[in-house]
């Protein structure tokens, strides 16, 4: 993920986020190294079984 990319009430909706046996070293892994290398702030909206809608703020 890009710091360039989106900002503020960009929304993102993760395909396979968790749920699945490696879903630490996926999806998840990849948002969070983002979010702490570039102190994105967020909030999740709404999940199913391994999809979240997350609003960056």
């Amino acid at each position: 993920m890009s710091a360039g990319r989106g900002g503020p009430g960009t929304v993102i909706v993760f395909d396979e986020y968790f749920g699945h046996v490696h879903w630490r070293e996926d999806e998840f892994r990849a948002f969070q190294e983002a979010v702490a290398e570039n102190r994105w702030r967020y909030e999740y909206l709404a999940f199913s079984s391994k999809q979240p809608v997350v609003r960056m703020r």
